[in-house]
């Protein structure tokens, strides 16, 4: 008794450290500063961008065109902002809020899974803070931060997978789709990319008794769920997909996105090609102009996931 009284207070300890290492860097780092992230109308005017992202048709750019995945801003990244923006926050916070609770629910997440494997509660609480002081994370949360949001929501994926194969209960699923819902309208290969994780949770109970039924009957259950409450944008997406303007070919094909990606860069997390784009021998995302140049950084984050 007196254990698990012990395991239960250490675990609300936890969750005030990553609560506090989620926000509090994120306040020291650049105070006052807002960084060039996801889209400036975001920050800017996120109530224009709400309002123009329920159409598949934008008037109000280059005399009228079908938008790139606008309709994300929709859910939660707009109404995050707008929220900010009505009471009057300086944006900078507004940012750094923003990126906290992504930190913060990607922190949870891999804590609470790491729990529920048997690892000690210390032993969750280092997996969670690695998980989040990834370098991982510095690839996007200057420029692109809507992107984090399929790998904040890795953690929690594995767990509602682990407990609803187990427990055979429809919140599971439930539970599964609304986590869909919130992290997979920003980039769909980024939500198939975080997929192969709470695969692998399920192919774990295939071994055990009924384990196949079990699996098959959750997998049933949660496609019906995810599937409903993702054709909010998958339509729009199909829609700008047809009559958009062919963006991705001009701007990612295949050799610009996977040049960067050699076996040192992906080895420290930071392959993403958006780093080493510059502009006029400018780099478009400055925040990395350190982490590519410096030695000192460069050896970081090489010993860090060593």
């Amino acid at each position: 008794m007196m254990h698990r009284a012990w395991q239960r207070v250490a675990s609300k300890w936890h969750v005030l450290v990553i609560f506090a290492f989620s926000y509090a860097p994120l306040f020291v780092s650049q105070h006052g500063k807002i960084h060039a992230d996801t889209k400036l109308y975001l920050t800017e005017d996120p109530a224009g961008l709400i309002s123009r992202s329920v159409f598949a048709w934008d008037a109000s750019q280059f005399g009228g065109f079908v938008p790139h995945q606008a309709i994300a801003y929709l859910w939660p990244s707009g109404p995050f902002h707008l929220f900010f923006d009505v009471v009057g926050m300086p944006q900078w916070i507004t940012q750094r809020l923003w990126l906290g609770t992504l930190f913060f629910f990607a922190g949870t997440g891999i804590y609470v899974f790491i729990r529920w494997l048997g690892y000690t509660t210390s032993a969750s609480l280092i997996s969670s803070l690695v998980f989040v002081y990834s370098p991982y994370v510095l690839s996007y949360q200057s420029r692109t931060s809507a992107m984090l949001l399929p790998w904040a929501g890795i953690g929690w994926l594995c767990y509602f997978t682990a407990r609803g194969i187990r427990h055979r209960s429809w919140l599971w699923p439930a539970l599964i789709a609304l986590t869909m819902f919130t992290i997979g309208a920003v980039n769909a290969t980024a939500t198939l990319l975080v997929l192969p994780a709470p695969i692998l949770v399920a192919l774990h109970f295939l071994p055990t008794h009924n384990g196949m039924r079990s699996v098959l009957t959750f997998t049933v259950r949660t496609a019906v769920f995810v599937t409903g409450t993702s054709l909010w944008w998958i339509v729009m997406v199909a829609i700008q997909g047809r009559y958009g303007a062919e963006l991705l070919a001009y701007s990612e094909t295949l050799e610009s996105v996977s040049s960067t990606a050699n076996a040192f860069e992906v080895l420290r997390g930071f392959g993403y090609w958006l780093n080493y784009v510059d502009l006029d021998s400018l780099p478009l995302t400055s925040a990395t102009q350190k982490i590519v140049t410096s030695p000192l950084a460069l050896l970081a984050t090489v010993l860090l996931p060593l």
